[in-house]
Parts: C-alpha cells; sequence; structure tokens
C-alpha cells in the first residue's frame, strides 16, 4: 500500500475508528503500517483558510514526493464530514484519483444519508458543500453520498459493528441523482435522492424512483455491507 497506489487513511477521532485501525494492524503486513505518513486535518487547511498559497502547495508536494514510495497518508479529522477536505485536496494533488474511489467505512453507522436541502449544484463546490454539511444536524451522516454524485466514490464498503443493523447484509445497486429530467432539468427546488427504497434511506425522506431523476446526471453506487 502507497501513494502511487493512490490509497489514503481518513480516521476520525472515534473508539470505533481506533479499533477498526487496530484491526487493519492485524490484517495487514504490519511493517506496511509502520511506514505510514501521518497529516492532521491543519496540514491540509492553508492557515488563511482561503485557496492553496503557492508555498503550500509546493511543502505538501515535497511531502508528498518525499513519502510517496515508502508511505500511506493518513489523515485525521475530528467530524465525518470533515474528511471532505482531505478527500478533495488528496485528489487534486494526486493522492486519490478523481473517479473510481473505493471506501472501506468502518462504523457503526452507514453514514449514507442526504441533506435534504442539499442542492446539486453544491456538491461541485467544495467549500460551500463542506460549509453545509457543518451546518446541518446530521452532516456527520451525510457526506459520503454527495461525493459519490459528483463521480469520485463509486463503491462503499461498509464494515459495520455487531450491533448495526440499519441495512442487511448484502450488495446494492444504489442510484444517486437529483430530481428532474431531460425536460426539466434541475431547478432551484431539486435535491439529490437515491433509488433504493430501504427504510434506511426511505425514512430518511431522500428515497424516489429513477424515474423522477434527471437521466443525464445519474451515477451508481456500489454498496457492500457486511
Amino acid at each position: 500500500m502507497s501513494c502511487r497506489a493512490r490509497r489514503a487513511f481518513i480516521l476520525t477521532k472515534s473508539d470505533e475508528v481506533r479499533v477498526a485501525y487496530y484491526a487493519l494492524c492485524v490484517a495487514l503486513d504490519f511493517r506496511v503500517l509502520l511506514r505510514v505518513s501521518y497529516y492532521s486535518y491543519y496540514d491540509m487547511m492553508p492557515s488563511d483558510d482561503r485557496d492553496d498559497t503557492p508555498e503550500e502547495i509546493a511543502r505538501l508536494r515535497c511531502l508528498r514526493a518525499e513519502d510517496a514510495a515508502h508511505k500511506v497518508p493518513v489523515f485525521l479529522v475530528e467530524e465525518h464530514c470533515e474528511a471532505l477536505l482531505c478527500i478533495h485536496r488528496a485528489m487534486r494533488r494526486g493522492i486519490l484519483p478523481l473517479e473510481g474511489i473505493c471506501v472501506v467505512h468502518f462504523d457503526a453507522h452507514p453514514d449514507l444519508s442526504l441533506p435534504r436541502e442539499l442542492h446539486p449544484e453544491t456538491v461541485f463546490q467544495p467549500r460551500e458543500l463542506l460549509q453545509k454539511l457543518r451546518e446541518t444536524v446530521s452532516g456527520i451522516a451525510e457526506w459520503m453520498l454527495p461525493l459519490v454524485f459528483a463521480g469520485h466514490i463509486s463503491r462503499i464498503v461498509w464494515v459495520r459493528s455487531p450491533w448495526s443493523r440499519q441495512l442487511a447484509d448484502g450488495e446494492y445497486e444504489i442510484e444517486v441523482g437529483a430530481t428532474g429530467s431531460a425536460q426539466s432539468p434541475p431547478s432551484a427546488q431539486s435535491r439529490l435522492v437515491v433509488n433504493c427504497f430501504a427504510p434506511y434511506f426511505a425514512d430518511d425522506g431522500i428515497s424516489a424512483p429513477s424515474a423522477q431523476m434527471d437521466r443525464d446526471n445519474v451515477q451508481t453506487l456500489a454498496l457492500q455491507v457486511a
């Protein structure tokens, strides 16, 4: 596992993720995990919280070049939705690809919901999207599906806790899209929905038939629950 293979660990400050990380130490070659490159949330954020300065980009590129051959980047964040900052910047710096990302998600919760007021265009505005998730009550559970709609994530493997029963074990093929149609493209009232009617999605009010989606802007997620 290395940056060349375009892999990264993103850890939140929770006991569940620490347990999952220790499990990885057992499951993977421990020598690999000894060669981990650690970046904090603040290493990924410029001090002025605006666009990256040339100096900041150069500094992080040097870090990446030094570590790329030997280490796996690890990003430590506080809230789940803060992982968006790391993912977007990792894609811009070539640590992660722009599409086809597979997320292995160790958590007691699926984190596969969506903000009901999230306009589709906001998904393609990283700063506005992160701010929206910070402001919503359930932002920590709504950060992955926007990345699916943006075309970045194509597969999620949710490794659930033994007591987690939000979704049944198995494989799902879920469409993520915006309400609308080719004749009536997304408007100010458009929102993101999924075509899965499992109670987890339906109870959150984010389920809708595929026919109600703008078919020109639909992404398919391969979800595995185990």
